[in-house]
Protein backbone atom coordinates (compact mmCIF):
# COMPACT_ATOMS: atom_id res chain seq x y z
CA UNK A 1 0.00 0.00 0.00
CA UNK A 2 2.69 2.46 0.76
CA UNK A 3 4.60 2.08 -2.32
CA UNK A 4 1.75 2.02 -4.08
CA UNK A 5 0.84 5.60 -2.52
CA UNK A 6 4.31 6.98 -3.29
CA UNK A 7 3.82 5.73 -6.86
CA UNK A 8 0.93 7.84 -7.00
CA UNK A 9 1.84 10.94 -5.08
CA UNK A 10 5.26 10.60 -7.40
CA UNK A 11 2.86 10.73 -10.99
CA UNK A 12 1.15 13.33 -9.11
CA UNK A 13 3.84 15.14 -8.51
CA UNK A 14 5.08 15.06 -12.19
CA UNK A 15 2.44 16.06 -13.49
CA UNK A 16 1.42 18.83 -11.68
CA UNK A 17 5.43 19.99 -12.44
CA UNK A 18 4.80 19.02 -16.39
CA UNK A 19 1.69 21.60 -15.93
CA UNK A 20 3.46 23.76 -14.45
CA UNK A 21 6.70 23.67 -16.84
CA UNK A 22 4.28 23.98 -20.01
CA UNK A 23 2.58 27.02 -18.04
CA UNK A 24 5.82 29.07 -18.08
CA UNK A 25 6.90 27.78 -21.62
CA UNK A 26 4.13 29.84 -22.80
CA UNK A 27 2.12 29.02 -26.15
CA UNK A 28 3.49 28.41 -29.60
CA UNK A 29 2.84 30.97 -32.13
CA UNK A 30 -0.54 29.86 -33.82
CA UNK A 31 0.25 32.21 -36.78
CA UNK A 32 2.69 31.32 -40.18
CA UNK A 33 1.97 32.38 -43.65
CA UNK A 34 4.72 32.33 -45.99
CA UNK A 35 7.42 34.54 -46.36
CA UNK A 36 8.67 34.03 -49.74
CA UNK A 37 10.12 36.92 -51.20
CA UNK A 38 10.45 38.48 -47.57
CA UNK A 39 14.04 39.95 -46.34
CA UNK A 40 14.35 39.89 -42.63
CA UNK A 41 17.36 41.25 -41.07
CA UNK A 42 18.02 39.89 -37.75
CA UNK A 43 21.14 40.89 -35.03
CA UNK A 44 22.72 38.22 -32.77
CA UNK A 45 21.21 34.93 -34.67
CA UNK A 46 23.90 33.09 -34.15
CA UNK A 47 22.76 31.52 -31.50
CA UNK A 48 19.95 31.27 -28.78
CA UNK A 49 16.37 32.58 -29.71
CA UNK A 50 17.59 34.48 -32.45
CA UNK A 51 18.59 31.56 -34.20
CA UNK A 52 15.63 29.75 -34.05
CA UNK A 53 13.41 32.83 -35.14
CA UNK A 54 16.08 32.51 -37.75
CA UNK A 55 15.38 28.82 -38.61
CA UNK A 56 11.66 29.27 -38.08
CA UNK A 57 11.56 32.24 -40.77
CA UNK A 58 13.59 29.77 -43.10
CA UNK A 59 11.25 27.18 -43.22
CA UNK A 60 8.99 29.38 -44.47
CA UNK A 61 10.74 30.78 -47.27
CA UNK A 62 12.07 34.01 -45.94
CA UNK A 63 15.50 35.69 -46.95
CA UNK A 64 17.52 35.87 -43.70
CA UNK A 65 20.65 37.99 -43.15
CA UNK A 66 22.38 37.35 -39.55
CA UNK A 67 24.61 40.01 -37.72
CA UNK A 68 27.24 39.91 -35.71
CA UNK A 69 30.71 40.82 -34.66
CA UNK A 70 31.48 37.12 -34.02
CA UNK A 71 32.16 35.90 -37.24
CA UNK A 72 33.55 32.31 -36.42
CA UNK A 73 29.70 31.48 -34.64
CA UNK A 74 28.15 33.46 -37.73
CA UNK A 75 29.90 31.32 -39.90
CA UNK A 76 29.20 28.18 -38.00
CA UNK A 77 25.40 29.06 -37.44
CA UNK A 78 25.17 28.59 -41.08
CA UNK A 79 26.37 25.16 -41.53
CA UNK A 80 23.90 24.73 -38.57
CA UNK A 81 20.41 25.37 -40.96
CA UNK A 82 19.04 22.72 -42.56
CA UNK A 83 16.23 24.06 -44.31
CA UNK A 84 16.69 26.63 -47.46
CA UNK A 85 20.23 27.82 -45.53
CA UNK A 86 21.24 28.99 -49.23
CA UNK A 87 18.47 31.82 -48.32
CA UNK A 88 20.44 33.03 -45.11
CA UNK A 89 23.60 34.46 -44.88
CA UNK A 90 25.88 36.63 -42.66
CA UNK A 91 27.31 39.62 -42.33
CA UNK A 92 29.75 40.76 -39.91
CA UNK A 93 28.16 43.85 -37.96
CA UNK A 94 29.68 45.37 -34.41
CA UNK A 95 26.84 47.84 -32.82
CA UNK A 96 29.38 49.62 -30.66
CA UNK A 97 30.85 50.99 -34.15
CA UNK A 98 29.54 53.28 -36.53
CA UNK A 99 31.25 52.66 -39.41
CA UNK A 100 30.46 49.07 -38.96
CA UNK A 101 26.61 49.49 -38.41
CA UNK A 102 27.16 51.29 -41.86
CA UNK A 103 29.07 49.33 -43.99
CA UNK A 104 26.23 46.60 -42.48
CA UNK A 105 23.40 48.42 -43.99
CA UNK A 106 25.78 49.46 -47.41
CA UNK A 107 26.06 45.35 -48.38
CA UNK A 108 22.26 44.80 -47.51
CA UNK A 109 21.21 47.90 -49.72
CA UNK A 110 23.58 46.78 -52.18
CA UNK A 111 22.86 43.08 -52.56
CA UNK A 112 19.23 42.88 -51.38
CA UNK A 113 17.56 46.17 -51.76
CA UNK A 114 14.43 46.77 -49.48
CA UNK A 115 13.68 44.82 -46.89
CA UNK A 116 10.46 43.95 -44.43
CA UNK A 117 11.50 43.18 -41.30
CA UNK A 118 14.43 44.29 -38.87
CA UNK A 119 14.74 42.62 -35.83
CA UNK A 120 16.65 44.11 -32.87
CA UNK A 121 17.26 40.79 -31.37
CA UNK A 122 20.92 41.29 -29.96
CA UNK A 123 21.70 41.58 -26.19
CA UNK A 124 24.81 41.63 -23.63
CA UNK A 125 25.77 42.71 -20.45
CA UNK A 126 29.44 43.41 -18.66
CA UNK A 127 30.28 42.42 -15.35
CA UNK A 128 32.44 45.86 -15.39
CA UNK A 129 31.77 49.16 -16.06
CA UNK A 130 33.20 49.89 -18.98
CA UNK A 131 32.69 52.94 -21.34
CA UNK A 132 33.41 52.87 -25.64
CA UNK A 133 33.42 56.64 -27.45
CA UNK A 134 32.37 57.72 -24.12
CA UNK A 135 29.04 55.88 -23.78
CA UNK A 136 28.11 52.94 -21.31
CA UNK A 137 29.02 49.88 -23.33
CA UNK A 138 25.30 47.50 -22.30
CA UNK A 139 23.86 50.79 -23.31
CA UNK A 140 26.21 51.32 -26.71
CA UNK A 141 25.50 47.76 -27.24
CA UNK A 142 22.09 46.78 -26.54
CA UNK A 143 20.51 50.58 -27.92
CA UNK A 144 22.51 52.56 -29.07
CA UNK A 145 23.88 50.56 -31.67
CA UNK A 146 19.89 49.28 -32.42
CA UNK A 147 18.85 52.91 -32.75
CA UNK A 148 21.24 53.80 -35.54
CA UNK A 149 21.02 50.30 -37.68
CA UNK A 150 17.06 50.99 -37.02
CA UNK A 151 17.94 54.80 -38.12
CA UNK A 152 20.14 54.01 -41.34
CA UNK A 153 17.62 51.28 -42.64
CA UNK A 154 14.22 53.72 -42.06
CA UNK A 155 14.33 54.29 -45.90
CA UNK A 156 15.03 50.59 -46.75
CA UNK A 157 11.92 49.06 -46.21
CA UNK A 158 9.21 47.76 -48.68
CA UNK A 159 5.63 48.42 -47.42
CA UNK A 160 4.34 47.34 -44.51
CA UNK A 161 7.48 47.26 -42.78
CA UNK A 162 8.33 45.82 -39.09
CA UNK A 163 10.88 46.66 -36.71
CA UNK A 164 10.62 44.30 -33.56
CA UNK A 165 12.94 44.90 -30.83
CA UNK A 166 13.54 41.99 -28.38
CA UNK A 167 13.48 43.73 -24.34
CA UNK A 168 12.58 42.05 -21.10
CA UNK A 169 9.83 42.60 -18.61
CA UNK A 170 11.89 43.00 -15.87
CA UNK A 171 11.94 46.88 -17.75
CA UNK A 172 8.86 46.97 -14.96
CA UNK A 173 11.64 47.43 -12.30
CA UNK A 174 12.42 50.30 -13.13
CA UNK A 175 11.00 53.20 -11.02
CA UNK A 176 10.77 56.51 -12.15
CA UNK A 177 13.31 57.74 -9.75
CA UNK A 178 15.64 55.55 -10.87
CA UNK A 179 14.66 56.65 -14.88
CA UNK A 180 15.26 59.88 -13.96
CA UNK A 181 18.56 59.87 -12.42
CA UNK A 182 19.65 57.68 -15.57
CA UNK A 183 18.74 60.11 -18.11
CA UNK A 184 19.73 63.68 -16.12
CA UNK A 185 22.29 66.22 -17.21
CA UNK A 186 24.43 65.08 -14.39
CA UNK A 187 24.88 61.33 -16.42
CA UNK A 188 26.05 62.51 -19.67
CA UNK A 189 29.52 60.90 -18.60
CA UNK A 190 27.26 57.56 -17.19
CA UNK A 191 28.73 58.81 -13.59
CA UNK A 192 25.22 57.48 -12.37
CA UNK A 193 26.25 53.66 -13.62
CA UNK A 194 29.62 54.13 -12.18
CA UNK A 195 29.24 54.61 -8.97
CA UNK A 196 28.69 51.34 -7.20
CA UNK A 197 27.88 49.63 -10.47
CA UNK A 198 24.95 47.42 -11.22
CA UNK A 199 25.17 45.31 -14.10
CA UNK A 200 21.72 43.89 -13.87
CA UNK A 201 19.81 47.47 -13.60
CA UNK A 202 22.09 48.62 -16.22
CA UNK A 203 20.94 45.81 -18.16
CA UNK A 204 17.32 46.43 -17.80
CA UNK A 205 17.47 49.74 -18.53
CA UNK A 206 19.14 49.14 -21.76
CA UNK A 207 16.77 47.21 -22.36
CA UNK A 208 14.10 49.55 -21.29
CA UNK A 209 15.69 51.65 -24.18
CA UNK A 210 14.23 49.42 -26.68
CA UNK A 211 11.24 49.13 -25.09
CA UNK A 212 11.20 53.52 -25.87
CA UNK A 213 12.81 52.93 -29.18
CA UNK A 214 9.67 51.28 -30.28
CA UNK A 215 7.06 53.66 -28.68
CA UNK A 216 9.12 56.49 -29.75
CA UNK A 217 9.78 54.89 -33.39
CA UNK A 218 6.92 53.95 -34.09
CA UNK A 219 5.26 57.81 -34.06
CA UNK A 220 7.93 59.11 -35.76
CA UNK A 221 7.03 56.47 -39.09
CA UNK A 222 3.51 57.71 -38.40
CA UNK A 223 3.70 61.19 -38.66
CA UNK A 224 6.44 61.00 -41.09
CA UNK A 225 4.52 58.81 -43.38
CA UNK A 226 6.93 56.04 -43.32
CA UNK A 227 5.21 52.49 -43.92
CA UNK A 228 6.70 50.65 -40.88
CA UNK A 229 5.51 49.43 -37.25
CA UNK A 230 7.60 49.62 -34.78
CA UNK A 231 7.02 46.95 -31.67
CA UNK A 232 8.83 45.80 -28.27
CA UNK A 233 8.49 42.14 -26.82
CA UNK A 234 9.52 40.27 -23.94
CA UNK A 235 10.43 36.69 -25.73
CA UNK A 236 10.39 34.86 -21.77
CA UNK A 237 13.16 33.72 -19.39
CA UNK A 238 15.48 31.80 -21.58
CA UNK A 239 17.15 28.71 -19.82
CA UNK A 240 20.36 29.82 -22.42
CA UNK A 241 23.20 30.95 -20.02
CA UNK A 242 22.65 34.36 -21.45
CA UNK A 243 24.77 35.74 -18.47
CA UNK A 244 27.42 33.45 -18.54
CA UNK A 245 30.32 36.09 -19.15
CA UNK A 246 29.10 37.20 -15.70
CA UNK A 247 28.99 34.09 -14.71
CA UNK A 248 32.30 33.08 -15.54
CA UNK A 249 33.65 35.64 -13.46
CA UNK A 250 31.53 35.89 -10.24
CA UNK A 251 31.58 32.77 -7.65
CA UNK A 252 28.14 34.29 -6.39
CA UNK A 253 26.70 34.12 -9.61
CA UNK A 254 28.10 30.65 -10.73
CA UNK A 255 26.80 29.00 -7.93
CA UNK A 256 23.03 30.75 -7.93
CA UNK A 257 23.25 29.63 -11.78
CA UNK A 258 24.30 25.72 -10.74
CA UNK A 259 21.54 26.14 -7.59
CA UNK A 260 18.80 27.12 -10.10
CA UNK A 261 19.76 24.66 -12.41
CA UNK A 262 16.34 22.20 -11.99
CA UNK A 263 14.82 25.70 -12.01
CA UNK A 264 15.69 26.92 -15.14
CA UNK A 265 14.72 23.43 -16.52
CA UNK A 266 11.32 23.71 -14.95
CA UNK A 267 10.54 27.25 -15.16
CA UNK A 268 12.06 28.80 -18.19
CA UNK A 269 11.76 28.29 -22.09
CA UNK A 270 14.13 26.64 -23.82
CA UNK A 271 15.35 28.82 -27.20
CA UNK A 272 12.28 27.38 -29.61
CA UNK A 273 9.50 28.70 -27.03
CA UNK A 274 11.94 32.46 -26.06
CA UNK A 275 11.56 32.78 -30.10
CA UNK A 276 7.34 32.01 -30.20
CA UNK A 277 6.52 35.78 -29.70
CA UNK A 278 8.86 37.23 -31.77
CA UNK A 279 7.52 35.08 -34.68
CA UNK A 280 4.18 35.80 -33.83
CA UNK A 281 5.16 39.78 -34.69
CA UNK A 282 6.85 38.21 -37.80
CA UNK A 283 4.00 36.50 -39.16
CA UNK A 284 0.81 38.56 -37.55
CA UNK A 285 -1.02 40.85 -40.52
CA UNK A 286 0.52 44.37 -40.78
CA UNK A 287 -2.79 45.72 -40.04
CA UNK A 288 -3.12 43.74 -36.73
CA UNK A 289 0.31 45.04 -35.37
CA UNK A 290 0.18 47.72 -32.48
CA UNK A 291 2.33 50.20 -33.66
CA UNK A 292 4.70 51.21 -30.41
CA UNK A 293 3.02 48.54 -29.04
CA UNK A 294 4.79 45.81 -26.63
CA UNK A 295 4.05 41.72 -26.72
CA UNK A 296 4.42 39.18 -24.13
CA UNK A 297 3.69 35.33 -25.00
CA UNK A 298 2.37 35.90 -28.61
CA UNK A 299 -0.22 38.45 -26.99
CA UNK A 300 -0.21 42.32 -26.86
CA UNK A 301 -0.06 43.99 -23.57
CA UNK A 302 -0.39 47.05 -21.74
CA UNK A 303 2.57 49.07 -20.89
CA UNK A 304 3.56 50.28 -18.08
CA UNK A 305 3.90 54.16 -16.66
CA UNK A 306 7.69 53.69 -17.29
CA UNK A 307 7.28 52.37 -20.58
CA UNK A 308 5.40 55.29 -22.06
CA UNK A 309 5.72 57.76 -24.54
CA UNK A 310 6.62 60.47 -22.56
CA UNK A 311 9.27 58.90 -21.05
CA UNK A 312 10.76 57.43 -24.24
CA UNK A 313 10.70 61.20 -25.65
CA UNK A 314 12.88 62.30 -22.49
CA UNK A 315 14.99 59.02 -22.95
CA UNK A 316 15.82 59.96 -26.76
CA UNK A 317 16.46 63.81 -25.35
CA UNK A 318 19.34 61.97 -23.40
CA UNK A 319 20.53 59.94 -26.62
CA UNK A 320 20.65 62.86 -28.76
CA UNK A 321 22.74 64.66 -26.62
CA UNK A 322 25.34 62.11 -25.90
CA UNK A 323 25.43 61.01 -29.32
CA UNK A 324 25.92 64.88 -30.48
CA UNK A 325 28.98 65.07 -27.61
CA UNK A 326 30.77 62.00 -28.34
CA UNK A 327 30.34 62.69 -32.23
CA UNK A 328 29.00 58.95 -32.45
CA UNK A 329 27.87 59.12 -35.88
CA UNK A 330 29.52 62.44 -37.42
CA UNK A 331 26.00 63.86 -37.95
CA UNK A 332 24.96 61.60 -40.04
CA UNK A 333 21.18 63.24 -40.77
CA UNK A 334 19.79 59.74 -41.86
CA UNK A 335 20.28 59.39 -37.65
CA UNK A 336 19.99 63.16 -36.60
CA UNK A 337 16.97 63.61 -38.27
CA UNK A 338 14.58 61.64 -36.02
CA UNK A 339 15.61 63.94 -33.07
CA UNK A 340 13.79 67.41 -34.67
Amino acid sequence: MTIEIFVIFSFILLLLFLLISKWYNGPLTKLTCSMKDKIVVITGATRGIGFETAKDLLINGAKVIIGSRDIIQGNKALNCFEVNKNNCSFLELDLTNFESINKFVDKIKANYGKIDILINNAGSCFRNFILKDGIELTYLTNHIGHLILSCLLLDEFNQNGKIINVVTKKYKRITQNIFNDFISSSNYDFSYNKKGYDWMKTYILSKLAGVHLAQYLGEYCSTNNKNIKVVSLHPGYINNHFFREIEKHSIYWFLRDLFQTPFRWLLFKDNKMGAQTTLNCCYMDWNNLINGGYYIDCHYEKLKNIGLLNNAKNLIKFDEYIIEKNDIVKGDKRIMRIFK
